[in-house]
């Protein structure tokens, strides 16, 4: 790769990447996590942009075959090292240049398994682009090869995204945040398999272009292995539920944060205090969850950036209150009861209520709600009787948390 090709591609590589680093939502920052999930959704752009990088180094290898025929599958790697190199240098700078905006924003240090084992996976899918890129230029030594590359890596990537394959392609990107989920383990290690095996292939079909005449199995086998990994990936899910370890505080009813989230605990407890709604729910039935278990991702980056005086917080906390104090969001997701048609009515109603008591009325008129009956309950104000006794009554209906 001649200099002037090098600080061409070194540049617009890191534009890239800025560029999906101010144009993402801050959010991310709270949690070191969903900073990684965020950043290592870049590769879908990043990675075809790599392809068409590769492809003009594979389009200069073939235009200089004759050179290369002496030492085929050792051209390959040397040609390839230097897009690759870039690629993966940009990509893992920019994945701790996240990181550290996350860490000095006050986010919690918590660099797990699942996070360094997606952050391989994915430096592993910056190889297959490359290498595919790389293969494509071989093939095709065109002046549009670098373009063809990009815009089939890109659609292909699409397309495996949108519902063919999202496990292959699904690298990070969780926009509402990482609490209490991670990438699926069957879906990373499906991924990894289908990688390798294209990053194997491509070398192969950039070597033979190149004058090398490997044995028909060296692209047999890969070929075959990227195929069933492809179609493996499409019977996983691409995310999994995780355990979480919880700080609460000793109130009634108690409020847990997830640990990592403990700094936002105080302001938590303010937003709810604020409305009243959780304790009034909690006393009005004992069928309501001892705890309420605050994981909203959204709700803690609104507190970071904005703290209780947002209009959305009031939102999500109603929501927070209704899905894990409130019968049946208080069950586990695996473990839901069967609700009647009371029971959804009575279910429905309460939640409505929930939901307007806590909601910013400006937010309200957004949506064009003037009155709590459009939720399907009565008219009564937090802190009245017919407040009390509606609240109970529902509940009463609805099946006991556990």
């Amino acid at each position: 790769m001649s200099q002037a090709a090098c600080w061409t591609a070194w540049g617009a590589l890191v534009a890239l990447q800025i560029a999906h680093l101010f144009a993402r939502q801050a959010g991310w920052v709270v949690d070191m996590r969903w900073a990684s999930s965020q950043y290592l959704f870049s590769i879908t752009l990043l990675g075809p942009l790599l392809a068409g990088i590769a492809a003009y180094q594979g389009r200069g290898a073939a235009r200089l075959v004759w050179v290369l025929r002496a030492a085929p599958v050792r051209s390959v790697v040397g040609w390839l090292r230097g897009p690759l190199g870039i690629g993966v240098t940009v990509f893992v700078a920019g994945w701790c240049a996240v990181e550290v905006v996350a860490i000095s924003s006050g986010a919690t240090w918590n660099l797990t398994f699942a996070t360094v084992r997606n952050l391989v996976s994915a430096l592993l899918g910056v190889g297959a682009y490359a290498a595919a890129g790389f293969a494509m230029g071989a093939l095709w030594p065109r002046r549009l090869v670098p373009a063809v590359a990009m815009i089939a890596t890109f659609a292909l990537t699409m397309v495996a995204w949108t519902g063919l394959a999202p496990s292959l392609v699904w690298f990070g990107g969780a926009s509402a945040g990482v609490t209490g989920t991670e990438l699926s383990t069957a879906a990373t290690i499906a991924r990894v398999v289908f990688d390798v095996a294209v990053v194997i292939f491509a070398m192969v079909i950039a070597a033979r272009a190149l004058g090398a005449d490997p044995p028909h199995v060296s692209a047999l086998v890969p070929g075959t292995v990227m195929i069933v990994a492809a179609l493996l990936s499409t019977m996983t899910q691409p995310v999994q539920g995780t355990d979480m370890a919880w700080s609460c505080d000793d109130s009634v009813p108690a409020v847990c944060v997830p640990v990592d989230f403990e700094r936002f605990l105080p302001e938590v407890k303010e937003a709810l205090a604020l409305s009243g709604i959780a304790g009034l729910v909690s006393a009005a039935s004992d069928r309501t969850a001892d705890a309420l278990h605050v994981d909203d991702s959204l709700l803690f980056a609104e507190l970071d950036r904005h703290g209780i005086a947002s209009p959305n917080v009031g939102e999500r906390v109603g929501d927070a209150i209704y899905s894990t104090l409130v019968s049946p969001g208080c069950f586990p997701a695996d473990d839901q009861p069967v609700l009647d048609d009371a029971q959804i009515a009575a279910s429905d109603s309460v939640n409505g209520w929930i939901a307007y008591m806590t909601m910013d009325p400006a937010t309200l008129a957004s949506y064009g709600v003037t009155s709590v009956t459009a939720y399907g309950a009565p008219d009564v104000q937090p802190g009245t009787p017919e407040a009390d006794t509606f609240v109970a009554d529902s509940l009463a209906l609805l099946p006991a948390c556990p």
